[in-house]
């Protein structure tokens, strides 16, 4: 059977007792007359906002990360925790959307065959992994990305929807005159050069009509598709250094995901 108990060590002596955990980290302290009352209520007013349609299990583990972010005050690193986790809500709360639109049996192909499946989606992500497709849906292939075009083209999350998190918004700017802009403008023949500079760059957009520009343009549903999935991929599997990110990121995290899941479920 598999074993809940809690494993027993022999103490080192090194271990710290209740009273030296519960000291706030000195990094929260540089913030002026910021207390754990400020931290926790950014997070119950974006609670109070929540649509009551959310589902139950999708609502818990939201609650996590504003459990983890309030412990932040004691080890500032969870606040970069808290932010992951809601950002894991969000693919969650996709899958859940999706179930729920399109409830089993799942009609399947690949390479000519065809399937009927009954199970959850995490049996249907399986099939998906290994090169199926829903007939319904040929270009579906569970990703978190997937989730959010199938979100996005069923207008569940609307063109419109707010940017609160600034890591999202800082993170496309950026991309978008460094790699969006010039990949699409070199298909488009406006940029003739592989390498351009950044100052090049500037003075193609600076030189376009705002008609032009239009067509560049995305907008915040299209955005979140594209930064979404990076940001969450980029906690998860750091490369060379770990994030550290500050109070306001978790909080903003979390009003992010309220802002998602309300149009999820109004």
């Amino acid at each position: 059977m598999f074993d809940i108990t809690t494993p027993r060590y022999t103490r080192t002596g090194t271990e710290k007792a209740i009273q030296d955990i519960i000291i706030p980290d000195k990094r929260n302290l540089s913030y002026s007359g910021l207390s754990i009352e400020d931290i926790q209520a950014g997070f119950l007013q974006a609670e109070q906002t929540l649509s009551p349609n959310v589902p139950q299990a999708v609502k818990e583990r939201l609650v996590v990360a504003k459990n983890v972010a309030i412990y932040g005050w004691f080890s500032y690193e969870l606040y970069t925790v808290s932010l992951f986790w809601a950002l894991t809500t969000v693919e969650m709360a996709l899958k859940y959307k999706f179930y729920q639109i399109n409830p089993p049996p799942h009609h399947i192909t690949k390479d000519g065959k065809f399937e009927n499946i009954s199970a959850s989606f995490d049996i249907l992500e399986k099939y998906l992994r290994r090169g199926w497709r829903l007939e319904s849906l040929p270009s579906f292939n569970g990703s978190f990305r997937s989730l959010l075009e199938w979100a996005v083209n069923k207008n569940y999350i609307p063109s419109n929807t707010k940017i609160i998190l600034q890591e999202i918004a800082h993170s496309f700017n950026n991309r978008f005159i460094i790699e969006i802009f010039p990949e699409e403008s070199r298909k488009k023949g406006l940029l003739l050069s592989d390498n351009p500079t950044l100052e090049e760059i500037k003075n193609l957009w600076d030189s376009l009509s705002n008609e032009r520009k239009s067509e560049f343009q995305y907008n915040n549903a299209q955005i979140f598709i594209e930064e979404i999935p990076k940001l969450r991929n980029g906690l998860a599997h750091p490369e060379t250094v770990n994030w550290i990110l500050p109070p306001r990121s978790a909080i903003d995290g979390y009003w992010q995901v309220v802002e998602i899941l309300n149009h999820l479920w109004p």
